[in-house]
């Protein structure tokens, strides 16, 4: 259920009543309606009034000094009596009516929030007027995921004591060692890696090895293996060869040396002849030993110049894709683009795919409101964003017109409607020949919290919202120049204040599921506006702060960003 009940107020007022308006909303699971854009009097503010109280049931007056002198709150509350609306005056600041006050709408009901009796009552009220039944049927769901839970953490223990007895009952088989999967090493059970190839082991999860890798690991083994196998034969042949050449150059020496021996002597003092034939024999096979060891030292040379060759051509092709993977990441890692539109440059931010949490996360802490609940999954494909909001000179640019009213070139266009905002991305779409858009609130809100580099901050790009955006108390109430606050961790300005920026979501509640690429509902009344503004609180710019407008609404604090 939302927008049952109307809240006028006073903005003198507006954190006393934001503060009343979030625990109503908690308690009773709605979204009260009340204005938060800070639109002044006219006749646009006052068809968005009218179309508000004619939608709902019930109006809560918030009663204040301040309220009794505010013309405007005044003319809603006459409004929707004509309109015979259920109207409950509540006192929020312990005040007394006036005389003027007293004499119109002193037969209504009264309320004094702080009132613990009073206050309770008017919650009963509410939940009779608007048929809201106590139970919100959500603690089945609650006390079904602590009974998952206890399951959860009881499978890990029962896991745990199964592989403990795993190991034991190898033990009392004798089964002390498992084998690797690579070089086929026996290992012990208890073993956290391959004493011999180095390979982590883990003989009790499931063994889900990418098919290349492995092989790859039992190629680098056996090719290695293999190699100083070669290379032992290698070497034990090169030691051969010495060994026979050494012998044959003895041989040949003492040949010589017999030869002279018979040149010198007379054929009585020298060696038989027959004896030199059998030495001369001899030396002849000693040579063709050592011939038949020079081939297979030849083949054995080969065969490791082959294997060698082999291996590094492996490594060579595991090179080029690594070198293919490195040079695809750093066009990713491209993280910019810039474009530029009759003399007017602006640049558009890459933002790189992935998951995140959104709305009212831990770090928003009790700032957060009913709207930005429940925290859901969402995954998000890669786009490009706007690095400012679309800045005046800029719309000038492709409109040829400044709608803003705190004129300067490089302060963010203002008093633009969603609608204008399509008009204008038509015509700087014909002009680029480029498809750009609005952001959808998932690629807003992932942005804003600075995409996969998020650091969980409760601001786009800090915890100190001085440091990065123009709000209500440092603004001087006035838009100022993009891009002169601090840059969140993706390099983006101003998402946090400065202007309202439209995104392309119809405005609605989450859901619990999670989400793929979402685009919000398929219709409604009120278009997305996130980020907060110049006017604002800290509260309202917030990353996961969500608020809605008509989408022909033009203020003084609403602009936007592209999206690609």
């Amino acid at each position: 259920m939302a927008n049952e009940i109307f809240i006028s107020y006073s903005r003198k007022d507006m954190d006393k009543v934001s503060a009343i308006k979030k625990e109503i909303d908690e308690t009773l699971r709605i979204d009260c309606w009340m204005d938060l854009n800070g639109i002044e009097s006219g006749d646009e503010f006052k068809k968005v009034i009218i179309s508000a109280i004619n939608r709902h049931t019930v109006v809560l007056f918030m009663l204040s000094d301040n309220s009794q002198q505010s013309p405007w709150a005044l003319k809603e509350l006459n409004f929707a009596e004509k309109k015979n609306k259920k109207v409950v005056l509540v006192n929020i600041d312990g005040c007394e009516m006036t005389d003027d006050f007293a004499f119109d709408f002193s037969d209504h009901d009264i309320i004094d929030f702080g009132n613990a009796l009073q206050h309770d009552k008017l919650i009963r009220d509410l939940r009779d007027w608007l048929d809201i039944p106590e139970d919100d049927g959500l603690q089945e769901v609650r006390d079904r995921v602590e009974e998952l839970k206890a399951d959860y953490n009881r499978l890990v223990s029962q896991q745990e004591m199964i592989d403990k007895e795993i190991r034991e009952k190898q033990k009392l088989l004798g089964e002390t060692e498992n084998e690797c999967p690579v070089c086929g090493k026996a290992n012990d059970v208890e073993a956290q890696y391959c004493q011999r190839c180095g390979f982590i082991l883990n003989y009790f999860a499931p063994r889900s090895f990418e098919d290349q890798r492995l092989r790859l690991l039992r190629l680098n083994w056996s090719s290695s293996k293999e190699v100083g196998t070669i290379r032992s034969q290698l070497a034990s042949v090169k030691n051969q060869l010495v060994t026979a050449e050494t012998e044959a150059e003895r041989l040949q020496n003492e040949l010589k040396a017999k030869e002279d021996l018979l040149q010198s002597k007379d054929a009585e003092e020298a060696l038989s002849i027959s004896r030199l034939i059998k030495e001369e024999e001899e030396l002849k096979l000693t040579e063709s030993q050592l011939k038949k060891s020079q081939m297979e030292y030849a083949a054995l040379k080969q065969q490791y110049d082959e294997e060698k060759k082999y291996i590094e051509e492996v490594k060579k092709k595991e090179k080029e894709e690594e070198a293919k993977r490195l040079a695809t990441e750093e066009e990713k890692r491209k993280a910019f683009r810039e474009f530029t539109v009759n003399g007017v440059t602006f640049k558009m931010i890459r933002v790189e795919g992935g998951p995140f949490q959104m709305g009212a996360t831990s770090e928003q802490g009790s700032d957060a409101g009913g709207s930005e609940k429940p925290v859901h999954s969402v995954t998000l494909s890669e786009y490009m964003i706007g690095e400012t909001e679309v800045t005046q000179e800029l719309w000038k640019a492709v409109m040829g017109g400044n709608p803003s009213s705190y004129k300067g070139t490089k302060n963010p266009v203002e008093c633009v409607s969603w609608d204008d905002c399509q008009e204008f991305i038509r015509k700087l779409n014909t002009m680029t020949g480029i498809k750009f858009r609005l952001p959808t609130e998932a690629e807003w809100e992932f942005a804003a919290r600075g995409g996969n580099k998020s650091q969980g901050y409760k601001y786009s790009g800090s915890n100190d919202i001085d440091e990065v955006a123009w709000y209500d108390d440092n603004s001087g109430n006035k838009t100022h120049p993009v891009g002169t606050k601090k840059a969140n961790g993706l390099g983006i300005y101003d998402m946090s204040g400065n202007v309202y920026e439209w995104c392309a979501d119809w405005y609605g509640d989450y859901g619990v599921s999670s989400q793929k690429d979402p685009k919000g509902p398929a219709q409604g009344s009120f278009r997305v506006l996130r980020g907060g503004s110049w006017y604002n609180s800290a509260g309202g710019c917030r990353v996961s702060n969500r608020y809605g407008s008509e989408p022909v609404s033009r203020n003084r604090n609403l602009g936007f960003r592209l999206v690609l």
